[in-house]
This record gives C-alpha cells, structure tokens and sequence, in this order.
C-alpha cells in the first residue's frame, strides 16, 4: 500500500510514498507527541495585529480623533499599540469655555 501527503486545502497530492509499511509509519509517528499535532485555537500573529493598528491609525486620522490603540492576544498579552495622542493639535486657551 502507498501512501501519500495530501493538501487539505485542494486535494494536491504532494508526496508519495510507494514503499513505506505499516510498521514504518507507526515508528514513525509513535515518537511525536500528540499535543504538538493538534492546535486547539487560532492565534493572533505579530504581523496581523500590525495591520490592526495600521487599519485603526487610519481610521483615527480619517474621522480626526486622537486615540490610543492596543491590540492583545487570547491571553491579554500585548502585540502592538500605538498612540495619536500627538498627532493632533491640542486646543489652545481660546478654544476652552471659559469659567463662570
């Protein structure tokens, strides 16, 4: 019996192998430990919270608030913030209502 890898995505076959056992396979696999095989949960990657904050910068500049942005992963750990606290002018005296 052959066996082969197949891509779950669209069914390619990407490696065969005609002279593999039964056996060898077991081998094979026995030593990996299970937990490493199986991912329970999707996690948020560095690269995609940069283009969170980078989608939130934008819209911050688009409707003219200044914003703080931080994005965290399932654990509440941060992966990227950025703050426009700056970037806008800050009101002068003669914007401030004045005291009664």
């Amino acid at each position: 019996m052959a066996y082969q890898i197949i891509r779950p995505a669209n069914g390619e076959v990407i490696q065969t192998f005609p002279n593999i056992t039964d056996a060898d396979l077991e081998a094979a696999v026995k030593p990996m430990p299970r937990q490493q095989l199986i991912q329970t949960r999707q996690q948020l990657t560095y690269a995609a919270a940069a283009i969170a904050v980078e989608a939130a910068v934008a819209k911050s500049r688009e409707i003219g608030a200044p914003e703080c942005i931080a994005v965290v992963d399932a654990s509440g750990n941060l992966l990227a913030f950025a703050s426009l606290m700056d970037l806008f002018p800050k009101p002068s005296a003669r914007m401030r209502p004045e005291a009664p």
